[in-house]
């Protein structure tokens, strides 16, 4: 049995350890248009992908518990789910990467500049309200 994923959708996955980290992303984007779902790490994000369509883009923190931002990117990459799937993924860190991932398309440091934040989400996903 061949198991495919559904189409993209327009909504942004949020992957963080930190709940108000979560929370306030959800509010934040919610009150410019965007849907999105929050994850508290690297494996609830997988389960999530297996049964919904595929997110426009992925905010993927780097230090979780359970499955963190690196075991995450590894884990897609040897899913056959999952492996051939173009999956666009934001990297958000506190931490310095020495090793760019090529899963990536771009970082950001944490504190996160919502305006800047913004800017990477309109590149990627539409606004529920367009």
């Amino acid at each position: 049995m061949t198991m495919s994923l559904p189409e993209t959708s327009q909504t942004i996955l949020i992957v963080d350890d930190d709940e108000y980290i979560r929370e306030m992303l959800l509010m934040a984007f919610k009150m410019e248009g965007y849907q999105a779902v929050a994850v508290a790490n690297g494996k609830e994000a997988i389960d999530w992908l297996r049964i919904s369509p595929l997110p426009c883009l992925i905010l993927l923190d780097l230090m979780m518990p359970v499955m963190n931002g690196r075991e995450f990117l590894d884990a897609i990459d040897k899913d056959p789910m999952f492996s051939d799937k173009a999956l666009t993924i934001v990297m958000i860190t506190a931490f310095t990467v020495d090793k760019v991932h090529p899963r990536l398309s771009g970082f950001l440091s944490k504190p996160v500049e919502l305006d800047q934040l913004l800017g990477i989400i309109a590149r990627y996903c539409r606004c529920s309200t367009s």
